[in-house]
């Protein structure tokens, strides 16, 4: 009989918690862009296949913790509306034998009002560093947007600048990724 009591106490306590956990895909409607600088001029390209999914655990309205969550930007899909400077890009970036740039997120680092700051895993061209992140995140109607600017230095990488007419143009070595990621449930 004792058991029994503790067995309803303790499924009592576990549905009064409000923290649930839902799967979310990336949706269609996410953008990024990439920004850069050279000796010639400034330039953008925009990231036109993102795709990703993960688990968010929330307490009532309030992000609590991230597992499984994955981000993919396929690299040849990094438009800037010039194709020899998407030809270098794709080859700098070597999308034949690593076609995405992935970002694995391994945890929450804080959370202040809606700016998260999580922790993970980008891998650019092959290699794979720790790398922090914040976005600010904000909930529409059982989604979620994440948006916010993160600054890549390529060297880190293993990725030379790449430079153009013979060496008299070359690209800066830092990037930004400028996200804008809806998340939806699946």
């Amino acid at each position: 009989m004792r058991a029994k009591h503790l067995l309803i106490i303790s499924l009592a306590f576990l549905f009064s918690l409000k923290i649930s956990a839902q799967s979310y895909r990336v949706s269609q409607n996410s953008k990024a862009v990439v920004i850069g600088t050279s000796t010639l001029h400034d330039w953008e390209s925009d990231v036109e296949d993102i795709s990703g999914m993960g688990t968010l655990e929330f307490d009532g309205s309030v992000l609590k913790g991230v597992s499984n969550m994955e981000l993919k930007f396929k690299v040849e899909s990094i438009e800037s509306g010039k194709g020899k400077m998407n030809s270098i890009t794709y080859e700098t970036l070597k999308s034949e034998s690593h076609p995405y740039i992935i970002y694995k997120v391994r945890e929450i680092k804080s959370i202040k009002g809606d700016l998260v700051t999580v922790t993970g895993n980008l891998t650019i061209a092959g290699e794979t560093r720790q790398s922090e992140v914040m976005g600010k995140l904000v909930m529409e109607n059982g989604s979620i947007r994440i948006t916010g600017k993160k600054t890549i230095d390529m060297t880190k990488f293993d990725i030379e600048p790449p430079k153009a007419m013979f060496g008299t143009i070359v690209v800066g070595k830092d990037i930004d990724l400028d996200f804008n990621i809806l998340l939806q449930k699946n």
